[in-house]
């Protein structure tokens, strides 16, 4: 049998692209492959964590020893791990270069996403305000949280600046979802209130005539002849296994699409370099007096105060997140909510030193990463002290604690496959088709050309959208 569309992965990449697929071509006969299981919610809860499979035995890394990658293998990927944080990117953070002279401009601009970030968000539900510092068309889907005290005295202070952080942990009941609980505990929420790929799109999984999932799949190759890949190798129970198909789509994260791609025989120039994500540094402020911690979700405010701007020109844009945790009151009597806990996220510029090699022995993906971008370190240098001088302004500020070191990950794996209009400059094109391997289809973060402090997955998710639009 020959199939329609092979589908690698069912994370956001691929659950997007299989979703819009089937809604174009109902007819389909697809095969998806899923290297992990089927943990339903209640089995994570039981195990108390996202996966039966532990992502660190599938990967090495190599190059700066702080440097952690974390993601979730199994049914819904990285969906079931996630924190659920749903902002667009900026107009300009697809023209960094054309604009401000550093990193690479993506072959797509802002507008040929905005009506799949709009499918998106839709699809996701997505709480959020109904004005944003980027453009879009009326309102989310769900209001957003409630702000804290802290949001609402910084929302007066940078109005248009610090909004309500879009989300997808629900303000209002789905027909798949409850409420947020703001208990902060997101990685595995207690209460299924965020977006998942098995709560709200978990039909794409059913067995039915058109879709045949297996899972515990391994994806070892794409078979190619003559410039064309005409299906997949993997590994099941011990046996390898091949199927034809007329399209394949690469939807696992951004260290083993390019491991797979390496042993397809990919020898693009660019296939596994430039591995990145945002670079952090946490920040509490303790204030004489302010009301935090009593907004409506975990993370409810968002500051775009150091985002945007000629400031690119020397130093990666920032996103700052506000959180509402319980865990983070003070224990001063009387002064418990007195206090601001917030992540400094900053862009990091994708470089070649960074990439995914191939372990000599045993074939598995080492995540060789040196160092962070210049670029991101002049970000966090300097932004943390220029932000503190504006807090001010919300009350005297009586303590102040920022991280020395980077975090050691942001759960968000960029590069290794980049998006160009040139095959010279790139691995996939604006539809994220491989330049040099026709009917293949390489989804995800990877193909993102630079990395803007804004949180990938609802860009996968658009990125998906908009390719299975056209190529369906």
């Amino acid at each position: 049998m020959t199939y329609d569309l092979i589908v690698c992965g069912t994370g956001f990449a691929s659950s997007f692209f299989l979703h819009k697929w089937l809604e174009k071509r109902p007819g389909s006969r697809v095969l998806v492959l899923e290297r992990g299981a089927r943990d339903d919610f209640w089995d994570q809860l039981e195990m108390g964590k996202n996966s039966s499979l532990e992502s660190a035995s599938l990967f090495s890394k190599s190059g700066l020893a702080t440097k952690d990658w974390l993601f979730t293998v199994g049914l819904g990927g990285g969906s079931n791990c996630w924190w659920g944080q749903t902002p667009r990117m900026w107009p300009e953070d697809f023209q960094l270069f054309s604009r401000f002279g550093v990193g690479h401009d993506w072959p797509i601009g802002y507008d040929d996403l905005a009506p799949y970030y709009e499918e998106a968000e839709a699809l996701i539900s997505v709480a959020g305000p109904r004005d944003a510092p980027y453009p879009r068309r009326g309102a989310c889907p769900q209001p957003a949280h409630n702000l804290s005290g802290f949001d609402r005295r910084m929302a007066e202070l940078f109005p248009g600046e610090w909004v309500a952080a879009p989300t997808a942990r629900a303000s209002q009941p789905t027909d798949a979802r409850g409420v947020c609980c703001a208990n902060g505990v997101c990685g595995l929420c207690p209460v299924d209130a965020k977006f998942r790929v098995m709560n709200e799109l978990a039909s794409l999984y059913d067995e039915t005539d058109a879709v045949e999932l297996r899972l515990g799949a391994e994806v070892l190759a794409v078979n190619v002849e003559g410039g064309r890949a005409t299906g997949i190798t993997w590994s099941e129970n011990g046996a390898e296994r091949s199927a034809r198909g007329e399209l394949v789509f690469l939807g696992m994260n951004a260290l083993f699409n390019p491991q797979v791609l390496k042993l397809s025989g990919d020898d693009s120039p660019l296939t596994g370099r430039r591995l990145n994500e945002q670079a952090s540094l946490k920040l509490r402020v303790d204030f004489t007096d302010t009301d935090g911690f009593n907004g409506g979700s975990h993370i409810t405010g968002l500051g775009y105060m150091f985002y945007g701007g000629e400031q690119r020109r020397d130093r990666g844009s920032v996103l700052i997140e506000n959180y509402n945790a319980p865990a983070q009151l003070r224990s001063d009597r009387g002064k418990w909510t007195s206090r601001a806990v917030m992540k400094i996220v900053a862009e990091n510029i994708p470089e070649d030193r960074n990439e995914v090699r191939l372990d000599e022995e045993t074939n598995q993906p080492v995540a060789h990463f040196e160092d962070h971008s210049e670029y991101a370190k002049r970000a966090l240098a300097e932004v943390p002290s220029e932000f503190i001088d504006q807090l001010t302004g919300v009350s005297p500020i009586e303590d102040v604690r920022i991280d020395s070191e980077i975090a050691p990950s942001e759960g968000h794996i960029v590069g290794t496959t980049v998006m160009s209009g040139d095959p010279a400059d790139g691995v996939v094109d604006g539809l994220m088709r491989h330049h040099r391997i026709a009917n293949l289809v390489v989804g995800g973060s990877g193909a993102f050309p630079s990395g803007p402090g804004t949180n990938p997955s609802l860009t996968i998710a658009a990125l998906s959208l908009r390719s299975a639009s056209a190529l369906a």
